[in-house]
């Protein structure tokens, strides 16, 4: 869809399908559900003044507005639900001057020092990571405080990352991680972003590695590539303000940067999948269910004796879905479910 200048605005787990013919094929995966999608928005050829180009964005905006909020809350990007960019966090407060913080307009001239067009940025701080995904600067486009977010290419990509950390906090089984997580994808209308959404999203790493400390008998967070997700995490914020403040939102190759390194985190996931890909995912109460009855059909087979008389064996669906090989002794059986069980 990037390639084609097409936005999806709402990736959701829900709308990522995947099938296979049989074990031994390779997954396919297609993404459906395109009723919100649409071209990424351009300002029109003829607007190439400063005044023509608000006009026309700001009529844009108004009639994009009614949609900006659709789409599956729990997977929404930052943005969206703040109702504003994150170029917000290094915007220069009127009131307070930041004595001693030099502005971007210093910062860019250090770069390119024969630039003349740099007024506009003197009403940003410095970048605190410039990755140079912007080739151009057009101070026009520069969005305004307040003004309604536009869906873009990063967006789709972050909904993508919402997904990923929402099967790891949420559908592993782990209580604690669970509840952690849980007030992130809580939602009440009207939508907005909540205050613990906003600091997984820019101040995760400490609480994230507390909770690995903390849950250190998980094995996905031993061998899922976490610190792959944590690094997406950690440079999308700075992907938005630096293409933000180079006015190049419009620009489908300022994104081409976040693309790559989307696809190099999602080869290394791939890379390492023997290590988590049989760990179970699901609802945690069915989750729990599930764990209490191998474990109690594990106790069962090494204590016989004590069974009562008639009891009966784990359904046969339950076994079949832990069981590696129906060819195994009854021992072997549970021994292997209470692991898979434990992963």
């Amino acid at each position: 869809m990037f390639c084609a200048g097409w936005v999806h605005r709402d990736i959701s787990s829900g709308n990522i399908l995947a099938f296979r013919t049989s074990t031994n094929d390779r997954w396919r995966v297609k993404l459906a559900d395109l009723e919100f999608a649409k071209p990424l928005d351009e300002p029109t050829s003829e607007a190439t003044s400063y005044e023509s180009k608000i006009v026309s964005r700001s009529l844009i905006f108004v009639l994009l507005k009614s949609y900006f909020l659709q789409g599956t809350p729990h997977f929404m990007p930052f943005e969206v639900l703040a109702g504003d960019y994150l170029l917000i966090e290094i915007r220069r407060s009127i009131l307070y001057n930041y004595p001693g913080v030099p502005t971007l307009a210093d910062q860019y001239l250090e770069r390119y020092p024969e630039s003349r067009d740099i007024e506009a940025l003197k009403g940003f701080n410095a970048l605190e990571l410039w990755l140079d995904i912007c080739t151009g600067f057009d101070p026009s486009m520069i969005p305004r405080q307040g003004e309604p977010v536009i869906h873009n290419f990063q967006h789709d990509l972050e909904s993508i990352w919402w997904i990923v950390f929402w099967f790891i906090t949420m559908r592993t089984g782990n209580e604690e991680l669970y509840a952690w997580a849980k007030p992130a994808f809580t939602f009440h209308k009207p939508l907005d972003l909540s205050s613990q959404r906003h600091n997984i999203f820019r101040r995760i790493s400490y609480k994230f590695q507390q909770s690995q400390i903390q849950m250190s008998q998980m094995n996905l967070l031993k061998t899922f590539p976490i610190d792959s997700i944590e690094k997406l995490r950690w440079v999308m914020p700075y992907h938005y303000q630096e293409r933000a403040v180079f006015g190049q939102l419009m620009v489908p190759g300022s994104y081409s940067k976040i693309h790559a390194e989307f696809a190099q985190t999602f080869d290394d996931i791939l890379q390492s999948r023997s290590k988590w890909y049989d760990t179970p995912v699901g609802d945690i109460s069915e989750l729990k269910a599930k764990k209490r009855d191998h474990e109690q059909a594990f106790e069962h087979d090494q204590n016989p004796a004590d069974s009562a008389a008639g009891s009966q064996e784990p359904s046969s669906s339950l076994a079949a879905m832990y069981s590696p090989s129906a060819n195994c002794s009854s021992n072997q059986q549970v021994k292997r479910r209470k692991e898979d069980i434990d992963v």
